[in-house]
């Protein structure tokens, strides 16, 4: 099975960690394919982690195969 290396990208109208209604897009990009990509957007009423939670789980549905994340976030300060 050829594992693919795709990026993503989500935008959300507000960072506030008070939950309120907002607005999201992505951008899905496969870079071992160029030029395959999918977006979007939706809003919902929530925390921005919710948001962007939503955007990965819901918008990925749909791929039709095996899907693992890994994340990395950069910490500074700490």
């Amino acid at each position: 099975m050829q594992k693919e290396e795709i990026d993503i990208y989500i935008e959300c109208d507000s960072t506030s960690p008070k939950e309120m209604n907002r607005q999201y897009r992505y951008l899905l990009e496969c870079r071992s394919l160029p030029g395959n990509t999918r977006s979007g957007g939706d809003q919902l009423t929530g925390t921005y982690n919710m948001a962007t939670m939503t955007a990965l789980i819901k918008h990925w549905n749909g791929s039709g195969g095996h899907v693992s994340f890994t994340f990395t976030a950069g910490m500074t300060g700490c």
